[in-house]
């Protein structure tokens, strides 16, 4: 299913399909609204992976494999303890994305062909770990240093130990810059990566004239 998915992608015309992915807490999110903000369509892996882990049948088939433990009393998932288990099981961690990477897919496939924007852009946190470079046509990864991070994370109430049990479950940034086609640095303030965004953007549009 993934590889029609990739090639159902790469049929769309008339589109310009950028990837954005890197580190955890390097501001992806951000850098997402940022990509918006210059007008082009943006789509967020995350977003759907949460609607996806609201899906009545995609949970009953998460609460089968994990037990009823998971089950709150509204019926819906106890995603603190899903990611305690899938963060500490290799075996686990790999069920769980054959579930929801293909169904993530359908439904950023299908955000994209709907959209009317030239330029698209795809938040993918796991845009090389899954193999989905050729989707896109540029790769972009986002970096900032280790320290920025960390308090990045710990602003979302992660400890340091969470965080990097998270990162560990991804490739290192190196890895990722290796791969990336472009390297936008975001250790600084939202209105610097914005201006860097923005110029980014200008490029791409300059391009396609």
């Amino acid at each position: 299913m993934k590889q029609e998915l990739i090639k159902a992608f790469r049929r769309l015309e008339g589109k310009k399909l950028i990837g954005l992915t890197g580190a955890i807490a390097a501001g992806k999110s951000t850098a997402l609204r940022c990509f918006g903000e210059e007008g082009a369509g943006i789509i967020s892996a995350d977003k759907l992976n949460g609607e996806c882990l609201t899906d009545e049948a995609i949970c009953d088939k998460i609460i089968l494999r994990f037990g009823d433990e998971l089950k709150l009393s509204d019926g819906l998932l106890n995603l603190k303890l899903l990611s305690g288990k899938v963060f500490s099981s290799v075996e686990d961690k790999t069920w769980l994305e054959s579930v929801l990477h293909p169904e993530i897919l359908k439904r950023a496939y299908s955000l994209a062909k709907k959209s009317n924007n030239q330029i698209i852009v795809i938040e993918m946190p796991l845009l090389f770990e899954a193999g989905l470079e050729s989707i896109f046509d540029i790769s972009v990864c986002l970096v900032s240093d280790e320290k920025t991070l960390i308090e990045r994370a710990a602003g979302r109430g992660w400890t340091k130990e969470e965080y990097r049990a998270r990162a560990a479950a991804q490739f290192g940034i190196r890895e990722k810059m290796r791969r990336a086609d472009i390297i936008i640095e975001n250790s600084g303030t939202e209105k610097d990566l914005s201006l860097k965004i923005k110029k980014f953007c200008g490029l791409i549009k300059a391009a396609g004239r």
